[in-house]
């Protein structure tokens, strides 16, 4: 299936999302999920959230918010994925992986964490690659922020679960200060 959403504010378009993905029927998603398909199982089994990183850090007010864990090594554009079922939107039902909003947001909170902290996300090109799943670690990368040519830059977040890249988000960023004299407006 593939969406389409376009955002208006009076007659002003103020954005577009598009979208493809497939719906499973029930015995097709088990055979796929396997023992994983077991929501009460997979949730059962989650590892708990890690402590968060600083909320300014990744524009959040709320600790609880924050869905990105320090580096055990302290490295610089990596963490671990701070998994929390209990949050109200991010997981707003039960479900047998992370969703993929968590993983959206732990993008936008990476490249807003090697930005300047004064970005603003303006686009989005991600893929899905694989299932993450909740009872293993996964580790958030981002590369620092490259200048587009437009005044805007592009910061490349990866997501890796047992050394496996599952997600990929390529990050448009205005205002982080190194896109050029624009990106500072």
């Amino acid at each position: 299936m593939t969406m389409r959403v376009d955002v208006h504010l009076g007659e002003r378009l103020m954005g577009t999302a598009l979208t493809r993905f497939n719906n499973q029927p029930a015995a097709i998603y088990r055979r796929l999920r396997g023992s994983y398909a077991d929501t009460g199982a997979a949730l059962a089994a989650c590892l708990p959230a890690g402590p968060p990183v600083e909320p300014h850090r990744v524009d959040r007010d709320s600790p609880a918010d924050v869905v990105l864990s320090p580096d055990p090594g302290g490295r610089h554009g990596r963490w671990m994925l701070r998994v929390d079922p209990a949050h109200p939107v991010l997981f707003d039902h039960a479900v047998d992986h992370v969703p993929g909003m968590l993983l959206l947001e732990a993008a936008r909170q990476a490249a807003h964490a090697v930005g300047d902290g004064a970005s603003t996300v303006t686009g989005m090109e991600t893929d899905f690659a694989r299932y993450v799943e909740l009872d293993a670690p996964a580790v958030v990368v981002a590369g620092d922020p490259v200048p587009d040519g437009t005044g805007r830059d592009r910061v490349k977040v990866r997501i890796e679960q047992h050394g496996v890249q599952v997600f990929t988000s390529e990050i448009t960023v205005q205002g982080s200060g190194r896109g050029g004299p624009e990106s500072r407006h």
